[in-house]
């Protein structure tokens, strides 16, 4: 497992929480908070445009997505 420095956990409505991370080599990491032993991997500018698409969803488009009213 790669040496990762974790930022301070991103918790959106609910206790729905994730973490960024980088390793030396600049790889970009995102993991559920609690679970970071488990993550993805790519590009740090490839995770911040994950993060900034699922900011960018309204409730609407989550509860479509979720099959929630």
């Amino acid at each position: 497992m790669p040496k990762i420095e974790w930022e301070e956990p991103y918790c959106g409505e609910g206790n729905n929480c994730f973490r960024l991370g980088t390793d030396r080599k600049g790889n970009g990491f995102i993991a559920v908070r609690g679970e970071e032993d488990r993550y993805l991997v790519d590009s740090r500018e490839a995770l911040q445009q994950l993060i900034r698409d699922i900011r960018g969803l309204s409730r609407k488009d989550l509860g479509s997505e979720c099959g929630a009213a």
